[in-house]
């Protein structure tokens, strides 16, 4: 399969959010090409640890058109078990997708409506004029790594999360782990395990338990819907927020807080203030932190109580989940607010600090002056350029794979109203 010098369609990434295009176009016999830089599902294998599993069930992981076929819908979902699905995605419905072949620019001059997108495929540079483009390449696949980290001696291995894979890459001695979002918590918790020694950099992240009164928080979330908050109604601070505390480890996942970690053995830290060649200075935020992802678990718990009551829906009465009762005192809340590299043997440096959007080879003037793309529900100021995968792009949900069928049908029905106009 091959693209010729001109098309009408393409979409740019064979993630999720691309296929899932691809599926509602290809139902409306529109033609269109999917084009991928590595392979199918290669970000979920090269950007995930070893014994990675997703946060949400297998039920609310579905792609349109896909189904469980058997397995347990509240259980998780390896990144590997991911990867191999999309690949079963694109050969059971016929998706018209095209590997190996790299976006290196997309351009448009004032006086053509259409796009001039520049791609590599088998070592071959060539130019396709395409009337509408979709951007799904992911607003998740930069990693974003602080300037602290050209502060750290030489002698201090540093990794980003998305390049560690197991404690068995890093260093004997102590690590820091920086950032207490999902990744840093579960990295977090698989080191400790392996009986290392880690300090955690935290910051105000909310949590939630995994599972309540019989059933998955997620599937909570769905039914309360508060997965489907327009964004037009988003406080901005909730757009700032990463996804509460959750692991996916374990048959039906588990519970995980900055507590049940300090409990292992984890020193909790504050924010990380600044590094030099002999120590680490911290804020001392910690309880803070802790009280936080309390508050917030305690406050959703009601709302679920407070459902279940006014509906009369019968449910089995709350859980007594360990690593969910709150830290009332913050004990485990460290009072230290500087660390010697080599008093606390720290020889290592995990920075789960997240990742970011690059959109660099887009040479059109779709931004704002943050970078962000300026849109409308993924419809972009520009007649034809569209965004999957953004971060509240319609609604909460938009960020996770339970959101992108929504998304993606949208977006469709956009391309087709372009398409016929």
């Amino acid at each position: 399969m091959q693209v010729g010098d001109h098309t009408d369609i393409l979409i740019a990434g064979a993630g999720q959010s691309g296929l899932s295009v691809s599926y509602f176009l290809k139902n409306h016999n529109i033609p269109h090409f999917v084009l991928e830089q590595d392979v199918i599902g290669a970000s979920w294998q090269s950007q995930r640890w070893d014994s990675f599993k997703m946060n949400s069930p297998n039920q609310l992981n579905l792609l349109p058109g896909d189904s469980i076929n058997g397995e347990h819908p509240e259980a998780f979902w390896t990144a590997h078990e991911f990867a191999t699905r999309l690949n079963l995605y694109v050969t059971h419905h016929g998706l018209p997708v095209i590997e190996k072949t790299k976006v290196l620019s997309a351009e448009k001059s004032p006086d053509d409506p259409a796009f001039i997108v520049t791609v590599e495929e088998n070592n071959h540079v060539k130019k396709i004029k395409a009337r509408q483009l979709v951007v799904a390449s992911g607003a998740q696949n930069h990693p974003k790594i602080p300037s602290h980290s050209n502060k750290v001696p030489s002698h201090i291995f540093q990794i980003h999360s998305s390049a560690y894979r197991n404690p068995t890459q890093l260093p004997k001695g102590a690590t820091l782990v920086v950032g207490s979002a999902t990744s840093g918590v579960q990295i977090t918790e698989e080191l400790l395990d392996a009986g290392r020694k880690v300090y955690l950099v935290t910051s105000p992240v909310g949590r939630i338990p995994r599972r309540y009164r019989g059933r998955d928080i997620m599937a909570w979330l769905a039914e309360l819907q508060i997965f489907d908050k327009p964004a037009s109604m988003a406080q901005p601070h909730e757009l700032k927020m990463p996804a509460p505390l959750l692991s996916g480890i374990g048959e039906f996942g588990h519970t995980v807080s900055l507590q049940s970690l300090h409990k292992k053995g984890a020193t909790i830290m504050g924010y990380l203030r600044d590094v030099d060649e002999n120590k680490l200075e911290f804020e001392p935020n910690a309880a803070d932190h802790i009280r936080f992802g309390d508050t917030f678990s305690t406050q959703f718990k009601s709302a679920v109580d407070q459902y279940v009551q006014s509906v009369g829906l019968p449910a089995a009465p709350p859980d007594n989940d360990e690593a969910d009762t709150p830290d009332d005192d913050v004990l485990s809340a460290t009072g230290q607010s500087q660390l010697s590299w080599s008093d606390h043997t720290i020889t290592s440096i995990i920075w789960a600090t997240g990742y970011g959007a690059n959109y660099e080879w887009l040479k059109l003037p779709a931004f704002d002056p943050d970078g962000k793309p300026i849109h409308t529900d993924g419809k972009s100021i520009i007649p034809g350029l569209y965004f999957m995968g953004l971060h509240w792009q319609r609604k909460l949900k938009s960020s996770l794979i339970y959101g992108v069928c929504e998304d993606a049908e949208a977006i469709a029905q956009a391309i087709l109203q372009h398409h016929d106009s």
